[in-house]
């Protein structure tokens, strides 16, 4: 498990914190329906501490999604989608990077410059969006080949959300808990890990 809590960790959850628990969204898709199945009520009750009632399926940013609860006390989100799909709602993300401080920095201009051609070239396989999706572990500071992270956003100091994504065998997953209740504690995040272990248990 790799924790990490800088500003390229928020940008990294971006796309997926735009389908955070609790938003408007259409009808849910199949894909949405068949994410709820990732996680057994048994799970999401380990996860979060407490029944947090039924799921709800839903899209949202262009990725389905599954949900329970709420983030007035606690929310859990899970998504594991074909990485590019998650691969096509990263513009939004590498703009805000450009637009922060981490493109003051040389090399991670140069990282966030082949992300972007990467995107562009409308030609991503599923090596290659998992390779992107390393390029941000790489930006958050971590070793090249990571491909498994898990964040408190925004800080430890001041928990909102914790989340643990990886990217394997041409998919995305991620597990993102969030809410007033959230605390960023170890032992919170060793929960979020394990969740995320899993959905990926379930997705085989």
């Amino acid at each position: 498990m790799r924790l990490t809590t800088t500003l390229t960790a928020a940008l990294l959850v971006a796309a997926v914190s735009a389908c955070a628990v609790g938003g408007s969204e259409p009808e849910a898709s199949p894909e949405a329906e068949d994410t709820c199945a990732l996680l057994s009520s048994d799970e999401v009750v380990a996860l979060a501490g407490e029944d947090l009632g039924d799921p709800e399926p839903g899209d949202a940013a262009g990725l389905p999604t599954c949900r329970w609860g709420s983030p007035e006390g606690i929310g859990v989100q899970v998504i594991d989608v074909p990485v590019a799909e998650w691969v096509a709602n990263l513009d939004p993300v590498l703009d805000e990077a450009e637009r922060s401080d981490l493109a003051d920095d040389p090399a991670t201009a140069a990282k966030l410059e082949e992300a972007r051609d990467l995107i562009a070239s409308e030609e991503v396989d599923d090596v290659e969006g998992c390779e992107l999706f390393g390029l941000f572990l790489e930006i958050q500071g971590l070793a090249p080949g990571q491909t498994r992270t898990v964040n408190v956003i925004p800080s430890t100091e001041s928990p909102e959300a914790v989340t643990a994504q990886t990217c394997g065998d041409g998919r995305f997953s991620s597990v993102l808990i969030q809410g007033s209740a959230v605390t960023g504690s170890d032992d919170e995040i060793q929960r979020v890990d394990d969740a995320l272990d899993a959905v990926l248990a379930a997705a085989e």
